[in-house]
């Protein structure tokens, strides 16, 4: 049904501009001969009606005379108009006499070509002006009835990504971006994305108090824009913030949540997992790290603090295995990536920085070794006024110190993009100019130059950054620093190379398969099945190849495995890798949007501000496209515009409102283009035309639409091509 309402959607835009240009015709009095709803190819109509002559249905099976007076004129019943529904319910088309410029200018006294310039303009015109008018009432009606936008608030922040090292935080409320005010998430990309590729953006943001009571704090940001090859335009590294720790239901029967006294309303304000209890988070960084936590440890109970009516109550919750879904077909061992101790990056603000250096790797916390940063693992430290810290920095052990509270709120904010050293040589090949070179196999990759190297895309972006000849590769072997001189096309992944990958383990389920086995966090797997382990894929492919073998894709038995433990010593063991059936949560959060409605004044003035708003954005969109500051494969077409329709109707037909006003506004200034074919074309001829004091000729214009409509074939083919991966593919 949404799909039908989509092209209802489109079919409505098309055929107000198509009127606005009918609407023009009558009134400077040039003859139309069809105006049409939809389209009617080979003639093929639901309806065609022509006053006071007749009526067809189906296809002209059925014909009906009316009017019956045989004594009509026969100019008059020229200048008759033909109306018809089309079979094709798309859009729709006028059809004026002396339209096209090879039409003869004395066949019709009253046709296009012999009006005035300006009556002509006036025709052309008109379908913008309808589009405009129209999509501004789309608005008003949208905005009178209420529009949800994505809320403007930073959900989180990529760590190593622009906005993280500036300091911006996941719960930031952004109030304006380049000087502009926002008032919903979409502004905020747009007004990245738009700007110019490779400078600083401007982000105000209001940051919400950290202790009840508190007023919030107004910040200013100058972070730098980064170019995303995938998405073809800038961005800084924001999360959009999809929801709130509000359950917008019921809890389902029979989940967790509803067993625990959950109810439509309450939010989520605290927890206590693990004994420990978090600190104030915002809003998706705690559902994150609770969601997380229960995954890891299904069985524990959960403390919640929520928020009734205004007042706070605590609560338990339990997870149980659901006893309706079968669990997934993809076993696992129950083993985590994101290991390691090094300190790669800091967040910009973070009060990590009065502890930490980058590169610093940190050996023990109170006077016990650390081979994994991952929360949970630490919780004895954090009740604990001062923690003791031993780092190595620059190859010499330092002391230093933190609180507990610290150090949990450093951890569970990302604080820290804690890494390990995990790109080492897999295989090379004796015949390779980089085993020539001096390169092993098991050399731990350490630094290229004077950069330090934690995984491959380290590598990845500084040879792209680098186009020198030769790179000097600081490598560890048997425990010594060695240095190999390479040319950096050589160290591209190719035939006689093959980079180790596998991340150190961060973190292993209890009472999993692989903490059954020994396996702990800090380490690494070597071998499955005497198979070398290159990459986090290959334990994948690895699992699921002993499954098919066995034909039991939920147990898979006997995977033999070897991996090297933190301290370097070597463990062989046996391991049976399930697929646990997952936990009926039972949480259904609302999404953090915002809603804008109002009366019909202050919706009239709405309109106006987001019809501006809309074509500011359309003239930026087309600056960007220009300027290779966005690229064209972020153009949509129409299968992309009824595909966004079709899932905007989902949700409302106000939002579907708000999409149509939108798009009439964009169709209105893609229109205006001075492009033959286009209504802007016509217009750019008659500006020609009053310059020289007489018409383009014939040729020139007949010649220039053709070519415009090569050309515009050809974008049509690759924006429909572009929307058919993109709903396939993703970007």
């Amino acid at each position: 049904m949404t799909v039908i309402y989509a092209f209802l959607a489109i079919g409505i835009i098309i055929f107000l501009h198509e009127l606005g240009h009918f609407m023009a015709a009558k009134l400077v009095g040039v003859p139309v001969e069809r105006f049409a709803l939809g389209f009617d190819p080979y003639k093929a109509r639901l309806i065609s009606f022509k006053p006071g002559q007749f009526i067809e249905f189906f296809f002209g099976l059925i014909h009906i005379p009316i009017g019956g007076s045989k004594a009509a004129d026969a100019d008059e019943e020229s200048d008759q108009t033909e109306y018809l529904i089309g079979l094709v319910p798309f859009g729709g088309y006028v059809k004026m006499t002396g339209e096209n410029p090879d039409d003869e200018e004395d066949s019709c006294p009253d046709g296009l070509q012999n009006k005035s310039a300006g009556a002509r303009a006036l025709v052309f015109v008109a379908g913008v002006v309808m589009n405009i008018i129209s999509g501004f009432f789309f608005f008003i009606l949208a905005f009178s009835a209420g529009v949800e936008f994505p809320a403007p608030t930073i959900g989180g922040t990529i760590q190593g990504m622009p906005a993280w090292e500036a300091g911006l935080r996941a719960g930031d409320k952004i109030l304006m971006v380049d000087g502009e005010p926002v008032t919903e998430y979409t502004e905020v990309l747009l007004g990245i994305a738009l700007g110019e590729r490779g400078m600083t953006v401007d982000v105000k943001v209001e940051r919400p108090p950290q202790d009840p009571g508190g007023a919030p704090e107004v910040l200013d940001f100058a972070v730098p824009r980064t170019w995303n090859a995938v998405r073809g335009m800038s961005t800084i590294g924001l999360e959009q913030v999809s929801a709130e720790s509000t359950l917008a239901g019921e809890p389902p029967e029979n989940t967790a949540a509803q067993k625990a006294g959950l109810k439509e309303g309450d939010r989520i304000i605290g927890a206590t997992l693990g004994g420990i209890k978090l600190p104030n988070l915002a809003s998706q960084r705690l559902m994150n790290v609770l969601l997380h936590h229960m995954q890891l440890f299904p069985g524990e109970p959960v403390d919640l603090v929520i928020e009734r009516e205004g007042e706070q109550k605590p609560l338990e919750l339990r997870l149980e295995p659901s006893e309706g879904p079968e669990a997934p077909p993809v076993p696992r061992i129950g083993v985590a990536a994101g290991g390691g101790t090094y300190v790669k990056n800091i967040a910009g603000g973070s009060s990590a920085e009065a502890v930490f250096k980058v590169d610093d790797r940190l050996l023990s916390i109170d006077g016990e070794r650390v081979h994994s940063m991952q929360w949970e693992l630490l919780s004895k430290h954090y009740g604990k006024d001062s923690l003791p810290l031993k780092i190595l920095r620059q190859g010499k052990e330092v002391d230093a110190g933190i609180s507990g509270g610290n150090l949990l709120s450093l951890l569970l904010n990302s604080e820290i993009q804690w890494a390990g050293r995990d790109l080492g040589v897999g295989d090379i090949k004796e015949t390779s100019p980089l085993h020539k070179a001096g390169l092993r196999k098991g050399d731990r990759v350490l630094r290229i130059g004077k950069e330090p190297v934690y995984e491959l895309n380290d590598l990845v972006v500084f040879l792209a950054e680098n186009n020198r000849a030769g790179h000097l590769l600081t490598v560890s072997r048997d425990d010594k620093e060695l240095q190999v001189q390479l040319a950096g096309s050589e160290l591209e992944e190719n035939a006689d190379l093959t980079w180790h990958t596998f991340p150190t383990i961060s973190m292993v389920t209890p009472n999993g398969p692989a903490d059954k086995a020994g396996i702990t966090a800090g380490s690494k797997i070597l071998q499955v099945n005497g198979k070398e382990i290159f990459s986090f894929s290959d334990l994948s492919s690895s699992i699921m190849a002993q499954a098919e073998r066995q034909q039991d894709p939920q147990a898979t038995k006997d995977l033999e495995i070897s991996w090297i433990d933190p301290e370097g010593n070597t463990h062989k063991g046996t391991v049976t890798a399930s697929s646990p059936a997952p936990a009926n949560k039972g949480f259904i959060l609302k999404s953090a949007t915002v809603e804008i409605q109002a009366g019909i004044l202050k919706s009239f003035e709405l309109g106006i501000k987001r019809s501006i708003i809309t074509v500011e954005q359309v003239f930026l969109t087309l600056r960007s496209l220009i300027r290779r500051d966005v690229e064209a494969k972020n153009l949509a077409g129409p299968v992309g515009i009824i595909h966004i329709f079709s899932r905007v109707a989902e949700g409302s037909l106000v939002q579907l409102l708000f999409w149509m006003g939108m798009v009439s506004m964009n169709l209105a200034v893609l229109n205006l283009l001075p492009i033959p074919i286009l209504d802007g074309g016509h217009l750019f001829f008659l500006l020609l035309e009053k310059m020289k004091g007489s018409p383009v000729s014939t040729k020139i214009q007949f010649a220039s639409m053709q070519v415009a409509l090569v050309l515009f074939l050809s974008l049509a083919l690759y924006v429909t091509w572009n929307d058919i991966t993109r709903l396939i593919f993703g970007f």
